[in-house]
């Protein structure tokens, strides 16, 4: 009898293993598909009462290992590779979606002068590089901005930010700000750089500090789940109330993203929600707002364009949530406004304001009536995307919606 040598199975076994993923890596991507949201598939104009899929397209790119970026795969690559639909947030940081040859170091914020731009010495420590970060689903850019027009006399976050805008207004996370300090600045700026420095180390102290706050609100709500729900239903309020301001049509119509939709007036231009038909609307004590057959307040009542039985109904809902909450004086110091400009992947950095003082402290708070609602809903909305992670493990249902809020003026 012949018998098998000894670990033979296991070396054929492994063998066929990775004759396997190789020919995996070599494969066109597999069809992916997703359900959409209910307010995404308004927004794109598709028919109601039924389930609607998007396709995703993939591509196969490959991990360079210890970079942190993707290369674009191809039959004779060897290397690891996966497949990163269109939608994929790897995707849409991978520098080498863009057609630029140069483009060959991880997304980030670096500086003339320094790794991976050495070649600028004329320019050493004069401009700040942002990139490359994706704008829609493929195309990547860089930017270019002077490192003292942003610094040199500037180091509160609320002012630091506006300086990054050149062709668009997306500026560098805090997590990118603050490698940018730790790996590059410390120990490396000549004394004519210093000032600008130390501001940028200031300004991320400064949001450092802020997001603390967030991380804060974030393990009380996962220990205490009175806070957490107070906090949930204050947030959804914030974010109707912004709707409703921006001239929504209530439940099952379109959210108005775009400045334009906000110019069409509810009742007028575009009917009010079958919902809201012959309904009341009702503030319960714990500050939700609930629909009845009977009441005093008409839910469909419409009044310079808007819905304005909603409008006031989840304004007051919002006091009502945090008012009455326990932790009354935590949530409203940790529920915090966000700056204005997105990221570059897509978060914000948080302000120094509060939700609460914007909405109801203080004379220019937008329960005073002397701030224009419709020209902080943009605000509101960010600042409920800005906090949605640190109250919910996924993104809730009701903020789903694509493309980023106009501002109004």
């Amino acid at each position: 009898m012949i018998r098998q040598p000894r670990g033979g199975g296991h070396t054929l076994f492994f063998f066929l293993v990775r004759i396997k993923k190789y020919t995996n890596r070599m494969r066109p991507c597999p069809e992916r598909s997703r359900f959409l949201s209910p307010n995404v598939a308004l927004q794109r104009g598709l028919p109601p009462g039924r389930r609607h899929r998007e396709e995703l397209h993939a591509v196969r790119y490959a991990v360079v290992p210890g970079a942190r970026v993707c290369a674009r795969a191809t039959a004779s690559h060897r290397g690891r590779t996966s497949c990163f639909a269109e939608h994929s947030p790897r995707r849409k940081s991978c520098p080498l979606l863009s057609e630029a040859v140069d483009v060959v170091h991880a997304p980030g914020l670096f500086i003339s002068g320094l790794g991976p731009y050495e070649d600028d010495e004329d320019d050493a420590f004069e401009t700040l590089i942002l990139g490359p970060y994706a704008v829609g689903a493929r195309d990547a850019q860089m930017k270019r901005v002077d490192f003292a027009h942003v610094f040199g006399s500037h180091a509160i976050p609320e002012n630091v930010a506006p300086r990054f805008y050149t062709r668009d207004t997306v500026i560098p996370s805090v997590d990118m700000l603050r490698d940018f300090v730790s790996r590059r600045l410390t120990g490396r700026v000549p004394r004519e750089h210093a000032a600008c420095a130390a501001n940028t180390a200031a300004c991320v102290t400064t949001l450092r500090e802020r997001c603390a706050l967030m991380q804060e609100l974030r393990r009380r709500c996962t220990q205490d789940p009175a806070t957490q729900r107070d906090a949930r239903r204050f947030l959804k309020n914030v974010f109707l109330f912004a709707m409703y301001s921006r001239r929504w049509a209530g439940p099952e119509t379109p959210y108005p993203i775009a400045a334009h939709e906000t110019r069409r007036n509810v009742g007028q231009h575009k009917p009010i929600s079958l919902e809201l038909r012959g309904k009341y609307v009702h503030v319960a004590s714990d500050g939700d707002v609930r629909l009845r057959d009977a009441g005093t307040t008409r839910a469909d009542e419409t009044d310079s364009g808007r819905a304005i039985a909603m409008y006031y109904a989840h304004l007051q809902a919002a006091h009502t949530a945090l008012a009455r909450s326990a932790a009354h004086g935590f949530l409203t110091a940790r529920l915090l406004l966000a700056i204005r400009p997105p990221t570059v992947d897509g978060s914000h950095w948080p302000a120094e304001e509060r939700l609460w003082e914007t909405l109801f402290a203080g004379e220019r708070s937008v329960a005073m009536g002397t701030t224009c609602t419709r020209q902080v809903s943009a605000d509101l909305l960010r600042s409920c995307r800005m906090l949605a992670p640190f109250l919910y493990k996924t993104p809730p249902a009701w903020m789903s919606f694509e493309g980023s809020v106009d501002n109004i003026q």
